[in-house]
């Protein structure tokens, strides 16, 4: 007869899903990487002024920032964090002059918080499958 499948133990389970997730965040890395370092290759800075700070379920709260770019273009983007600003202040802006929308406030974790966030996920996630692994052995006997 054909081979029979045995169910995945907890703790195999966790550590593919968990392992598989690590795989994702590597390969999300050098993509973000690239757009942030085009960012603060090429970007343009200007002075924005913070219109709105907005409630956010995975951040907490965040600023919404307005400037305008020298063509007149009036363009909003939301910061990653609100990091005490509050409405009026006036902050430091990247953007890409042929993608403003795609702006970011102009301080290292601005520019570059992505990427951090990214590695910071597949560290976790990695740690997370080998945790489950080592169980895996010592409490699940293979």
């Amino acid at each position: 007869m054909g081979a029979t499948l045995e169910p995945l133990e907890p703790f195999s389970l966790l550590a593919i899903v968990f392992g598989g997730a690590a795989i994702v965040s590597i390969g999300v890395v050098p993509f973000v990487l690239g757009r942030e370092r085009r960012l603060a290759r090429d970007g343009t800075t200007t002075t924005g002024t913070v219109v709105a700070i907005e409630a956010d379920q995975d951040t907490g709260y965040h600023a919404v920032v307005e400037f305008m770019t020298p063509h007149g273009q009036r363009t909003l983007f939301e910061s990653t964090r609100r990091n005490g600003r509050q409405v009026g202040a006036t902050v430091s802006v990247r953007y890409l002059p042929d993608r403003p929308e795609e702006a970011r406030i102009d301080t290292r974790a601005g520019i570059y918080g992505r990427t951090i966030m990214a590695v910071a996920l597949c560290i976790g996630f990695s740690i997370a499958a080998s945790v489950m692994l080592v169980l895996r052995h010592h409490l699940g006997g293979k």
